[in-house]
């Protein structure tokens, strides 16, 4: 006599674990250590940068309307004399722009200038990167290393991000430091005994339901403990299925992460079994997807 098991679709998986998982709480993450997390709250920069005009070029610092006319055959003395400037140095007050070096010319102790340069010209204005205020990490956005870079500069110490605490059981297989890093990187909290996981990853297979996921075989999931418990076999592609089809929907449902989603143009048939969801490796070129297997 032949068993069939029943299948248990992703769909109704997943809404089992959204109704299970507990909701995301908000805590306070060094800048410097949350790069992958989500953002709660926006960001503000506590200041505008650079706070002041910042040279480009080695020259010499001037007020761009007092150069007006200035060329070889009509040279015209600066009012104030001329400060000499490095790159990344701060503009004295009154000027805002670089005249470079050959554009002035030595005629005993005096200088001349002998070339017009406009209002900004080799210089950084002040606010030009960034305003006073402005938003520079909104909800909802993952932290990225250019973010951190933002927070470097503008002296931003912590951030208010969502935590999401994982327990991964642990195991030989390769495919579970795969799946550590993977999850870091989407700034979820792994193994971290002080705090309580939302959700357990197990090493075994799932012998007593059926997942209608390709790959998949093996999977499945109980929600009857405090945090709901994925079963995993050691398996790449289960890993890969799980991270995908599983724990970015509800990882992304608890954070706010928002997810891109692409659209292709299939160049071959993908022939399915009703019911089945699947996983596809793609080839990319362009707008067209070419499947792989």
């Amino acid at each position: 006599m032949t068993v069939i098991k029943p299948l248990h679709s992703l769909p109704s998986l997943l809404a089992t674990l959204d109704a299970a998982v507990p909701s995301a709480t908000v805590i306070i993450r060094p800048a410097a250590l949350a790069e992958g997390c989500v953002a709660a709250k926006n960001i503000h920069a506590p200041h505008q940068w650079p706070p002041v005009h910042t040279a480009l070029a080695a020259g010499y610092a001037v007020l761009a309307r007092e150069t007006v006319g200035a060329s070889v055959d009509t040279p015209v003395l600066p009012p104030q004399g001329l400060l000499p400037v490095c790159i990344g140095d701060r503009l004295p007050a009154a000027t805002d722009a670089v005249l470079d070096h050959q554009a002035v010319n030595r005629i005993g102790g005096k200088m001349e200038m002998i070339t017009q340069v406009a209002p900004g010209e080799q210089v950084r204005m002040a606010g030009h990167d960034v305003r006073d205020g402005a938003i520079v990490i909104p909800a909802g956005t993952a932290v990225s290393a250019q973010h951190r870079l933002v927070c470097d500069v503008l002296s931003i110490k912590s951030i208010e991000a969502w935590d999401f605490a994982l327990a991964l059981q642990p195991h030989e297989d390769p495919s579970r430091q795969w799946l550590a890093d993977q999850l870091r990187m989407w700034g979820c909290c792994i193994d971290d005994h002080q705090v309580a996981p939302m959700m357990t990853i197990d090493w075994k297979a799932d012998s007593a339901a059926q997942l209608a996921l390709l790959p998949g075989a093996g999977i499945g999931a109980s929600a009857d403990h405090m945090a709901p418990v994925l079963y995993c076999p050691p398996r790449f592609d289960c890993v890969v299925a799980l991270v995908f089809a599983i724990l970015l929907p509800v990882i992304a449902a608890r954070t706010a992460r928002r997810v891109q989603t692409m659209s292709y143009i299939l160049q071959r048939k993908l022939p399915s079994r009703i019911g089945i969801s699947e996983l596809v490796l793609l080839k990319i070129h362009g707008k067209e997807a070419y499947p792989f297997g």
